[in-house]
């Protein structure tokens, strides 16, 4: 049974099907947290790394009125992602495509982002902290997950190699959420 939710919040609809991310992970509710934070922004790009079901684009498009790009090199959770931004009426300005990483030209003809989820691994975070910095707008935001409290301060070098400051670090239990600013 839907509840009805608070007038100050969004609801969204995700079924996750065959796609990874039904919103109740730990690095999730780390990223929509800091979305809610981000709120105020209201950006011009943004971009969903490595979507899943879309959970993360799904928030990034009731919250901004800007184009929102999601891919992920599982033609699958394209295909998810697609079919919630319709089954949320936020087709308008939500589009899915597959991307091994930063590889797709759209990435570079759409960008740079104002704003980029990452919920990925550590490991795949780390090899992408260069191509971040390039679809980065000078000012732009970064949220990253999918990595465990330890492996936190080796994203943290990699990314600040790459000109990126910590804002903020958000762990809920064993995990980490990481908002970054690109400053250089």
């Amino acid at each position: 049974m839907w509840k009805k939710h608070p007038s100050d919040m969004h609801s969204i609809l995700v079924d996750a099907a065959t796609a990874f991310g039904s919103g109740q992970h730990s690095t999730t509710a780390g990223c929509l947290l800091i979305l809610d934070q981000l709120a105020p922004l209201n950006p011009k790009t943004a971009l969903d790394m490595g979507c899943g079901s879309g959970i993360l684009a799904l928030a990034m498009a009731s919250l901004w009125a800007c184009p929102i790009l999601a891919c992920d090199n599982d033609f699958e959770a394209v295909r998810v992602t697609q079919e919630n931004a319709i089954l949320n009426k936020l087709d308008d300005h939500l589009q899915s495509f597959q991307s091994e990483g930063f590889a797709s030209p759209r990435l570079k003809e759409e960008g740079p982002f104002e704003i980029i989820t990452a919920n990925i691994l550590a490991g795949p975070l780390i090899e992408m902290a260069g191509d971040m910095r390039i679809h980065t707008t000078l000012g732009g935001k970064i949220v990253l997950s999918g990595l465990l409290i330890t492996q936190a301060p080796q994203v943290i070098v990699a990314y600040e190699a790459q000109g990126f400051r910590l804002l903020e670090e958000k762990p809920i239990q064993e995990w980490m959420t990481l908002l970054m600013e690109r400053s250089q």
